[in-house]
């Protein structure tokens, strides 16, 4: 039946679309605005589509912040240097997750610290 939720698991690329647009705060209407689609659309993404187009793939991503590696499960890139993370890597992790009207706060504030830094005098 049209417009009914499909009651069917999602494919492994649905669940990993449906984590990322959660874990930024985003409903199925706002992550299809983002994207200038209908919430249908997206409703097919996360729960039918089995083998998206690299186009939809690099849109998805960009809409969400993260590489289409990350988008798609695989497994996250070697850190450049070896140990735990720094601080602000850790920070960073943090603000990643966090919602994104959040995120805009937060980096209105970095902005606005950077910004009003001056340059050390020697």
């Amino acid at each position: 039946m049209a417009g009914r939720p499909s009651s069917s698991e999602p494919p492994p690329f649905g669940k990993r679309l449906i984590e990322l647009r959660k874990s930024r705060g985003l409903a199925q209407g706002e992550f299809a605005d983002l994207l200038g689609v209908t919430p249908q659309t997206v409703e097919y993404y996360e729960r039918r589509a089995k083998n998206p187009s690299l186009d939809l793939l690099l849109k998805l991503a960009a809409a969400l912040g993260v590489t289409v590696s990350e988008l798609v499960g695989d497994v996250p890139q070697k850190r450049a240097k070896p140990g735990p993370p720094s601080d602000l890597e850790e920070r960073l992790e943090k603000i990643r997750r966090l919602p994104r009207k959040e995120q805009e706060v937060v980096l209105r504030m970095l902005d606005g610290v950077i910004n009003s830094a001056r340059p050390a005098t020697p």
